[in-house]
């Protein structure tokens, strides 16, 4: 929500995207650095879902770099990196929701597997 409306509204609406970039810098969410480290997580994480997570925060870590990087990019290209960290965004979302599903016993670990496949399916084919 804050990436749409901060930063990608504020650019729709002429505004210079590099002046809102160096006033508020993109971050990554609080939690998500943290879950790599996180005892619960090592435990808990499915082994598919926990190595799609760590390719997710990679990513999201190199475009929040890209993005503090303002003066060398031009606004389309911020746009376009703003909306790559969007998609890493939901992809990790959707991971995190099928490890609770799985976790609260709506699914078992064979159905978040399927489903894992589809989604990290979905993602490469909509880069």
């Amino acid at each position: 929500m804050k990436t749409k409306g901060m930063y990608l509204n504020t650019s729709n609406a002429g505004l210079n995207l590099t002046e809102t970039l160096k006033k508020t810098p993109v971050e990554l969410p609080k939690l998500y650095p943290q879950l790599a480290t996180n005892s619960l997580v090592n435990d808990y994480f499915t082994p598919n879902a926990f190595q799609a997570y760590i390719v997710c925060i990679d990513n999201m870590e190199t475009f929040v770099k890209n993005l503090s990087n303002t003066e060398q990019n031009n606004n389309g290209t911020k746009i376009e990196i703003l909306n790559r960290y969007l998609k890493y965004l939901e992809f990790a979302k959707s991971i995190n929701n099928l490890e609770v599903e799985r976790l609260g016993g709506n699914i078992t670990e064979e159905q978040e597997t399927t489903s894992l496949k589809k989604i990290v399916d979905q993602f490469t084919t909509s880069k």
